[in-house]
């Protein structure tokens, strides 16, 4: 994870909580994913997210873990949780990206 990451969560207005965990999920998805921001430059963090994809079909037939993330409790909502943090991590390293390319936007 980025060491700039949780500043950029303070900017955002999130609590302490929210920050310490959105940080904590995305520290587990890179130990079992790899670098989430080397992922996205090479076109495949869409299969990471894909990974944590899980209907509510799915949890009628009971159908397996998709990802490779040990999940304790309700897997529906920890992977919709874990797909959350992932797609707001994804939201910071595209505006990071896009502020060192064309400066920080006007306000």
């Amino acid at each position: 994870m980025r060491q700039d990451y949780r500043a950029w969560l303070e900017k955002q207005k999130y609590d302490s909580r929210t920050i310490g965990t959105q940080c904590s999920r995305i520290n587990r998805v890179e130990e079992n994913y790899g670098d989430l921001a080397e992922l996205l430059a090479a076109g495949r963090l869409q299969s990471v997210l894909t990974a944590f994809q899980y209907s509510a079909e799915d949890k009628r037939r009971n159908r397996p873990n998709p990802s490779t993330l040990q999940i304790n409790g309700d897997l529906s909502s920890n992977l919709a949780s874990y797909k959350n943090s992932v797609a707001l991590y994804r939201r910071f390293l595209e505006e990071v990206t896009c502020s060192r390319v064309f400066g920080p936007p006007d306000t």
